[in-house]
């Protein structure tokens, strides 16, 4: 079952650990500092931290996942903060970072060993869709556009990802973000071929990502 979560229905800001998703368990602070993310009032992720900090969602169990959110802060520079696909912990995982507005500022990247090397860089759109997949030793980006569900396309081609074919968490990495409101919206992680994935089937008892349709973007 996939995990997703809208980040609402807070009526202080609280921190990420302490809320309660919407379609899932919890949200794990697995390091760093307590509240190093934020959910706010809005329904959005805001950074916390000044440092790595590693949350993980409820554990797939499958090492060929998912991992979709839609982005807030096109025009933000956050470098060292992911979505994360096979998210060993802090130094080792894939996922998509934001790095401006410009013609790199969508970028699916790697981190392993603590080294960050980009596999895509491409122009990204305010508030859209974005999701990464990971399937044996392929990575994948789509974009899905900024309507109220996702419609994909993939970004560039076919990604090699040998580095870490069988870790099954995936999560957010959070470091030197403070106070970027928006981050991220609504987020949902689950296995290929559950429902979500572009490679997998489509669930008919859920919308386009596999999970519960979410609302227009505000």
């Amino acid at each position: 079952m996939a995990f997703t979560d809208d980040f609402d229905g807070e009526g202080t800001d609280a921190n990420l650990e302490d809320h309660t998703p919407s379609g899932g368990t919890a949200w794990s602070l697995i390091s760093g500092g307590a509240g190093s993310a934020k959910c706010t009032t809005a329904g959005e992720v805001e950074g916390n931290s000044s440092g790595d900090a590693e949350y993980n969602c409820d554990d797939q169990a499958d090492a060929d996942h998912y991992a979709i959110h839609r982005s807030k802060l096109l025009g933000s520079s956050l470098p060292d903060s992911f979505v994360a696909c096979r998210l060993a912990d802090t130094n080792n995982f894939i996922g998509w970072r934001l790095f401006g507005s410009g013609a790199a500022g969508r970028r699916l990247s790697k981190r392993v060993s603590g080294t960050i090397t980009d596999l895509i860089t491409s122009q990204g759109v305010d508030k859209e869709w974005i999701k990464v997949e990971v399937e044996g030793s392929t990575a994948r980006l789509y974009e899905g556009g900024t309507g109220a569900s996702p419609s994909w396309t993939q970004v560039s081609t076919d990604q090699t990802f040998s580095d870490d074919t069988t870790t099954t968490t995936q999560g957010l990495m959070i470091s030197n973000v403070y106070g970027a409101a928006g981050w991220i919206d609504d987020f949902e992680a689950g296995v290929l071929g559950g429902g979500g994935g572009a490679t997998g089937k489509c669930n008919p008892l859920h919308g386009p990502l596999g999970g519960p349709l979410y609302g227009a973007i505000a």
